[in-house]
């Protein structure tokens, strides 16, 4: 999701050169967002294998059924 955004925002920021900063922004904050996304999906399999000492990392959900 985070490259179609910027794809699409970089896209906006050719036709719209007004709007640079606003659209720089945005393609900043899409990037944190992903960032956070990647942290709380670390924390939630360190939580799990505390609980549980099952290492879900790279696993599919089809194997986890």
């Amino acid at each position: 999701m985070n490259r179609d955004a910027n794809t699409k925002l970089t896209a906006r920021m050719m036709e719209d050169s007004e709007q640079l900063r606003g659209y720089f922004n945005l393609i900043l904050i899409s990037r944190a967002l992903e960032r956070v996304g990647d942290h709380a999906t670390n924390i939630a399999e360190d939580a799990v294998y505390t609980a549980v000492a099952e290492d879900i990392r790279h696993t599919s959900a089809a194997a986890s059924s």
